[in-house]
């Protein structure tokens, strides 16, 4: 579908007395925004999960767990012949 320049101008006429509403306007805005936001708490999420701490409190997020107790792997250790 190609569009001409009368095509144009008539759609722009159809529109011009229309607003665009706060989407149209900030859409930009409003999607680095909860981008931000949706990273901030996936880094927390991930200080929560890595952390080695039995009660963390960040702001207003609050975590008591159980942390998981690591330990030693015996490793056997062979010599290779050239």
């Amino acid at each position: 579908m190609s569009l001409t320049v009368a095509d144009v101008i008539k759609i722009i006429e159809e529109y011009k007395d229309d607003p665009p509403d706060f989407l149209q306007k900030h859409g930009a805005w409003v999607l680095t925004v909860v981008g931000v936001s949706t990273a901030c708490l996936g880094t927390i999420f991930a200080y929560f999960l890595k952390s080695r701490c039995k009660r963390i409190k960040l702001g207003c997020l609050e975590c008591d767990r159980e942390v998981p107790v690591k330990e030693p792997t015996s490793a056997v250790i062979t010599e290779s012949t050239p």
